[in-house]
């Protein structure tokens, strides 16, 4: 069964207006034994949003193999993968570009690859999300 995870701004958990600073930084994690992984978006700080997205694969993955993969800011990131631990990654200013790049360095290394995460970093300036966390 292929599963797709495609996250947009406005569908990453409940949306509230607050006056913060904008908060622009994505990071995916990566299980290879599991083919399990987690994210992290709307984050202040690339190393913030790197710590949350290992710290989510780890949990779903029960596996000590968890790897930050990607961190991308005020853009697309994607993540495809196959069933056997393979993986590519790839950023765009649209989902279908930063899509298209995961798959084509995916199939670099080998066949069966499928798109398994794509999520923007960012929330238009002025407004901040309460879930900004995830795992596929």
């Amino acid at each position: 069964m292929n599963r797709v995870y495609m996250i947009s701004s406005l569908t990453v958990g409940a949306v509230l207006f607050a006056g913060s600073a904008q908060a622009d930084w994505g990071a995916i994690a990566y299980s290879p034994a599991t083919d399990h992984g987690g994210y992290a978006v709307f984050q202040h700080s690339k190393s913030v949003a790197e710590d949350l997205a290992l710290e989510v694969c780890e949990r779903l993955s029960n596996a000590n193999d968890c790897i930050g993969v990607l961190s991308f800011e005020d853009a697309w990131g994607a993540i495809a993968t196959t069933r056997h631990g393979n993986h590519g990654v790839g950023t765009g200013t649209t989902a279908k570009k930063a899509a298209r790049v995961a798959l084509q360095n995916c199939s670099l290394s080998a066949t069966g690859c499928r798109l398994m995460l794509n999520v923007f970093s960012n929330l238009p300036r002025g407004w901040a999300a309460r879930e900004a966390t995830g795992g596929f």
